[in-house]
């Protein structure tokens, strides 16, 4: 049975994803950053006499899910979700498949690589990288716009608000590296809780590309991640940049879906 979460469930659903960090990572990252329920975020649990089979959380459109059990009434969780204003549905491949493959036939998925690294291996030192501060934020946004893969439909004013307002709370971390004042290279967490924390953004600007940069940043804020006790971990679908984070010590554990209403 689907219901939303119960402040005396709040402890023991902290206590189950604390002890599964990178699958967990958005569900608990939200919930620790945004709270319970917001207008924008809502938390569900599934029981059965088996008790939590999984975890739901939507933030704004997106649904992730958290699963635990085979989910054993298909067709209410069918409907749960059809009637969520949701565009977007993720989870690693195994948790979506306890839900029952036909509860997800209205959505397109994208099957990614899930990595984490719990040890930095060839390491590759730079003297250009920084760790990038609030007045990088305009430069960071620059560099963004112009790689296709991360378009999305926000003004350039809101990404350098969000980039600022990430960097000045310590909520995100960035490693860049600059060319005079313009970001030229990138990485950033996008996700972080109290152990984990998930790098994204990688990004190299086309015409300095094939140059190592992109592990330089990667080596980076891998390294900054684990000396502050958190295992960073990422995904890739492109062989390439994946060749670049298994070099640097990530190593693949799952596989996360990320499937678009049709």
């Amino acid at each position: 049975m689907i219901n939303k979460v119960q402040k005396y469930e709040q402890e023991e659903i902290l206590n189950l994803l604390r002890q599964d960090s990178s699958r967990s990572m958005f569900i608990y990252g939200d919930i620790l950053q945004n709270g319970w329920e917001t207008d924008y975020q809502e938390v569900w649990t599934d029981r059965s006499n088996q008790g939590i089979d999984a975890i739901y959380l939507r933030y704004h459109k997106n649904l992730v899910v958290y699963g635990i059990n085979k989910i054993e009434d298909v067709e209410a969780l069918k409907t749960f979700i059809h009637e969520l204003p949701i565009q977007f549905l993720s989870g690693c491949k195994k948790h979506l498949e306890l839900m029952g493959l036909n509860t997800l036939e209205t959505f397109k998925f994208r099957e990614m690589y899930f990595c984490e690294c719990q040890e930095l291996i060839n390491s590759v030192a730079s003297t250009e990288v920084i760790m990038a501060e609030p007045q990088h934020a305009k430069a960071i946004a620059e560099a963004i716009i112009q790689i296709s893969e991360f378009a999305e439909m926000t003004s350039q004013e809101e990404r350098i608000d969000r980039i600022t307002e990430r960097l000045s709370s310590g909520k995100g971390r960035a490693a860049i590296i600059l060319d005079g004042e313009k970001v030229i290279a990138h990485a950033n967490t996008a996700v972080e809780t109290d152990n984990a924390v998930m790098v994204g953004a990688v990004l190299t600007l086309p015409a300095v590309r094939n140059q190592g940069l992109a592990s330089q940043v990667v080596s980076t804020l891998t390294k900054h991640c684990l000396d502050d006790g958190k295992i960073p971990c990422l995904f890739y679908d492109n062989p390439k940049a994946g060749s670049i984070y298994h070099r640097l010590g990530y190593q693949t554990f799952d596989l996360w879906m990320l499937g678009t209403k049709l």
